[in-house]
């Protein structure tokens, strides 16, 4: 595009600081001498302004073939506060913010950003969040992670990209950030809102700034547990030993594209693939979506889940993502997520349902990462996808709750090329 008086096109970018002075439209670009300011001037609004040229139809027809396009850019989008020392900001101060694209830093602007008193996302105030939570998450996510093949270009552990719009669900939009980084909000018994992002060991283990399993300041012992329901893992055939990935490229125009494929070889030999698909809207790049279906594959079948239900010491791990769980006769001494918990006021016992953790981060580039999803050659015309190859179909029975059981038809076949 250009910016002329001879040109077809004509492209004004607001770029949207707090005191913007300009109007839209080319006719108000700046008042006219003598006049005063426009009083209508977008402040704090990031916007474009194209004006296509009327033409005459023979020139419209070589100009614009295929009609005016559409006008699209690439942006870097809001500054966001970074409650970490050394990012020197200060709260409220927007002057003193920066661009990031650092997961943690994304979900805390999200939970917290306001426009002139609306909120663009929760709304919450900042006093309501658990910064510290947010500063070793925010840590985490500048982690640098190895590429296969490429270790002198690691990328940054937790990126988000992307963009939503304000009539979302806000709900969906966090649980969408969240997917991307193996995120969960948590709430303290002050009511603070933290947020815990998945690590796992890259580089050396007692390296200081490199953690390896998730932290559990509580331990859960026999003495505080009153029963519980331990399963080991699940069955053979509610395994998920596939997940596909998608995530948007922009090596692929800003297309949404297929991650290399995280499987479980072993399990498949033994039952069939069971796939699960994941899509990753806020996914930068192929390895970070690869790492996340790598860790949806591990939290998919953990070794051991169930239920506690125990005295109110367990009230401790109120908060808590993660505890330390011992249970002698189950041989049982490691990290768990709690992925409920409740207090029961008619007998005033605690019950929690929690899952092991499997080192669902633990990532070795150069084993772990799968070859890129190959990109269909042709016009996509029917002659380029071929009819599938060993097709067969079993009938098998699957439990469908707790007690009953349902005929299931498995249809599988030799995979694409």
């Amino acid at each position: 595009f250009r910016s002329g008086t001879d040109s077809s096109v004509y492209v004004i970018n607001h770029l949207g600081s707090p005191d913007q002075t300009i109007a839209f439209g080319v006719d108000h670009w700046l008042p006219k001498p003598g006049e005063n300011p426009p009083k209508h001037r977008g402040r704090g609004l990031c916007a474009t302004y194209v004006k296509y040229a009327d033409l005459k139809p023979e020139q419209q027809q070589e100009v614009f073939p295929n009609g005016p396009p559409a006008y699209r850019a690439t942006l870097k989008g809001a500054k966001i506060y970074d409650p970490r020392p050394a990012a020197h900001q200060t709260a409220g101060d927007e002057s003193t913010y920066a661009w990031s694209d650092n997961a943690a830093l994304v979900i805390l602007d999200y939970l917290t950003r306001t426009e002139n008193g609306v909120p663009v996302g929760f709304g919450f105030k900042l006093d309501q969040m658990d910064l510290e939570s947010f500063k070793v998450a925010a840590q985490v996510c500048d982690q640098l992670v190895p590429r296969k093949g490429n270790a002198s270009a690691p990328e940054k552990r937790w990126c988000v990209w992307g963009a939503y719009e304000l009539t979302e669900d806000r709900k969906t939009v966090l649980s969408d950030l969240l997917d991307a980084c193996g995120g969960r909000i948590t709430q303290a018994p002050d009511g603070k809102l933290g947020l815990t992002v998945g690590a796992g060991k890259i580089g050396h283990p007692d390296s200081p700034d490199v953690p390896g399993m998730p932290a559990a300041s509580v331990t859960i012992n026999d003495d505080q547990i009153l029963e519980y329901d331990f399963s080991a893992g699940k069955a053979a055939i509610e395994r998920i030993n596939e997940v596909r990935a998608t995530y948007v490229s922009q090596d692929q125009d800003w297309s949404e594209v297929e991650a290399g494929i995280q499987l479980d070889p072993a399990s498949i030999e033994r039952n069939g693939t069971e796939s699960s698909q994941i899509k990753l809207r806020f996914v930068p790049s192929e390895s970070q979506a690869q790492r996340v279906a790598r860790y949806t594959l591990k939290r998919g079948n953990p070794a051991w889940s169930g239920r506690i239900r125990g005295t109110l010491a367990l009230l401790d791990a109120w908060g808590e993502r993660w505890v330390r769980l011992t249970l002698a006769e189950l041989a049982i001494n490691q990290i768990f997520e709690v992925t409920s918990m409740r207090l029961d006021r008619t007998t005033m016992a605690v019950e929690m349902e929690v899952t092991s953790y499997d080192g669902w981060w633990d990532w070795n580039a150069d084993e772990d990462e799968a070859e890129p999803a190959a990109v269909p050659a042709g016009d996509g015309g029917e002659g380029d996808m071929p009819l599938p190859e060993e097709v067969a179909v079993t009938i098998d029975h699957r439990a469908i709750n707790g007690q009953n059981y349902a005929a299931i038809g498995i249809i599988s076949w030799k995979p694409p090329p």
